[in-house]
């Protein structure tokens, strides 16, 4: 990275400007990022699991309200990117970013307060293997939040298995499967929900799909607004895109 570059975010950075969701080129990822947040209490005091962290933007949001956090990802340059970022901006007391699989931890057991992935768990085959590792990360009485991929209101065969391509997606989940799995795995008080679920989101989803989702960050802030108009008039509408669970060891 430049040294202008550089420069630029830690002026954003000083000002209180960045990191921040909103530089998310997406705007079902800046919405399922606040979804996954809500009514969910955070402690200064808390250490947490970013599974699936890509280049860490989510990370650092979270870092800068935590005690430690450590990023995880497959992908070598992105935890590269990521841990660079950190870097930058200061947070590299706070936040760690590790190349490795979940199968690779070396982490105690009951060493996280929280776990979060966003989109993660539909990618890996043995997903019933991973919830049970994460389950002995967790800390007693300590909370996983994530989503995974549902597609429950895409009816189009073609576009689901385009999606299930370009995506490496290994597994679509419905509500009542996920449920169970996690209370057979032994986590408590869940609650499982769908996101995505506006016409709208479909509408903008299937072009997404189509166009490989690609996003500027004033088009991402432009229909993330508009997705959450959408989004909240839904009322009680009980099928979605996206899933949203929330549960304790």
């Amino acid at each position: 990275m430049g040294a202008i570059k550089k420069l630029v975010f830690q002026i954003l950075h000083v000002l209180g400007l960045y990191p921040s969701i909103y530089f998310i080129r997406s705007p079902f990822k800046i919405y399922e990022f606040f979804e996954l947040l809500k009514d969910v209490p955070r402690s200064p005091q808390d250490v947490i699991l970013d599974l699936g962290c890509g280049r860490g933007l989510q990370t650092l949001v979270l870092a800068q309200r935590c005690r430690r956090i450590v990023g995880t990802d497959t992908s070598e340059s992105l935890i590269q990117r990521a841990n660079q970022m950190a870097r930058i901006l200061g947070l590299d007391q706070k936040a760690a970013f590790e190349c490795r699989k979940v199968e690779e931890y070396t982490f105690g057991e009951e060493h996280f307060d929280k776990i979060f992935s966003i989109c993660v768990l539909e990618h890996i085959p043995h997903y019933r293997e991973i919830l049970s590792l994460l389950y002995r990360y967790l800390k007693r009485d300590g909370q996983i939040i994530f989503s995974v991929d549902s597609l429950a209101t895409i009816q189009d065969p073609q576009i689901i298995e385009k999606h299930k391509i370009d995506h490496h997606v290994a597994h679509y989940f419905t509500p009542e499967e996920l449920a169970s799995l996690l209370k057979y795995t032994g986590y408590r008080d869940i609650t499982v929900y769908p996101i995505f679920r506006s016409g709208y989101a479909w509408d903008l989803f299937i072009e997404g799909i189509r166009g490989q989702f690609g996003y500027g960050i004033l088009d991402s802030w432009v229909k993330y607004w508009k997705l959450k108009k959408e989004e909240e008039a839904c009322g009680d509408q009980a099928t979605g895109i996206f899933l949203v669970a929330k549960c304790r060891k």
